[in-house]
């Protein structure tokens, strides 16, 4: 009799241990198994380096301090840091993807960004992840090539996540055209191709501000006052976002169509930048053809990428000669 009791304590402990452990094991795993589906950074682990390779690009975003690095040595866009971050800790698995519907949508079709995650040189996670228009989230991920695909989400976020996890350098780095102080400057050419004799440069000698133009301009001097508030403007001039809706087509067509204006400025260190503005198409509600009074293309010389950018923003540089001459 003592026997059996004995070994009814052993088996009522060996059942207590098994339902502890199962305990243990099930508050552990997540719906779809930890090794498939453990996408996120857990809030207790640093992020100091995210390193994002497709095909034989490779980007690298660096932290140091508080501030944000693209390459080492680009600032990063804030905006763009902090939604990444965002994405990083607060992503979910919305729902598995079927192997044959991932083979239809993406096999052969999407070159997947490898993302690595950093807290210094630990890696904290290490996923790929395949951008797709094929559904409302734009995005596919998996732990590795081999595992279950998932389409995830930030729950009660909108925006597509897949577009932050880019090679693009463009796409990280602050979105402006010009960043120029009126003090930094040391000259300023517009050329309006539609209405040439517009066109004008503005430039500083011996820190004297002089305007040139061969618009026509009897009688009529510059006024300097319109000048000085006008070079103020180039101190931002931010654009909108790169452009990514076009087929290679579509975006040859623009950049080798004559633009609106080409304006170049350049500052006393003798970093020139160059921005060429194309007309922007849209359709109207009968379908027909008509330019877009909003936004405008552009192109800053040396990127080969369009950006899009507000009428708002640009509109206080896009000046005519006869803007800044005295009736």
């Amino acid at each position: 009799m003592s026997r059996k009791k004995t070994d009814l304590a052993v088996l009522l402990l060996i059942l207590v241990a098994g339902v502890g452990l199962l305990m243990v094991y099930s508050g552990q795993r997540t719906p779809f198994g930890r090794k498939n589906s453990s996408f996120r950074v857990g809030e207790n682990q640093e992020i100091s380096r995210v390193v994002f390779y497709e095909g034989d690009k490779k980007l690298v975003l660096t932290k140091k301090e508080k501030t944000w690095s693209v390459g080492g040595v680009t600032e990063a866009r804030p905006a763009a840091v902090s939604m990444l971050m965002l994405i990083l800790r607060e992503m979910q698995v919305k729902s598995p993807v079927n192997t044959e519907v991932f083979r239809e949508m993406i096999t052969g079709r999407t070159e997947p960004v490898k993302v690595n995650v950093y807290s210094g040189w630990r890696l904290r996670r290490s996923f790929f992840v395949y951008r797709t228009t094929s559904n409302v989230y734009g995005n596919i991920m998996k732990m590795r090539v081999s595992s279950r695909p998932f389409i995830m989400h930030v729950p009660g976020l909108e925006e597509d996540i897949g577009s932050y996890f880019n090679t693009d350098h463009l796409f990280w780095q602050p979105f402006l055209v010009f960043n120029i102080m009126p003090s930094e400057m040391r000259f300023v050419e517009v050329k309006n191709l539609r209405d040439t004799a517009s066109s004008y440069i503005i430039y500083k000698e011996q820190e004297e501000v002089k305007f040139e133009t061969s618009f026509y301009s009897v009688n009529r001097v510059p006024d300097t006052s319109k000048i000085k508030r006008y070079l103020s403007y180039y101190s931002y001039v931010p654009f909108e976002k790169p452009v990514y809706n076009l087929s290679p087509e579509e975006t040859d067509e623009i950049v080798t169509s004559i633009p609106l204006y080409i304006i170049s400025a350049e500052k006393k260190d003798g970093t020139l930048r160059t921005l060429k503005v194309w007309e922007k198409f849209t359709e109207n509600q009968s379908g027909v053809r008509v330019s877009d009074t909003d936004r405008v293309y552009g192109m800053i010389e040396g990127t080969g990428r369009l950006v899009l950018i507000r009428f708002f923003d640009i509109d206080p540089i896009l000046r005519n000669a006869g803007y800044f001459l005295k009736d």
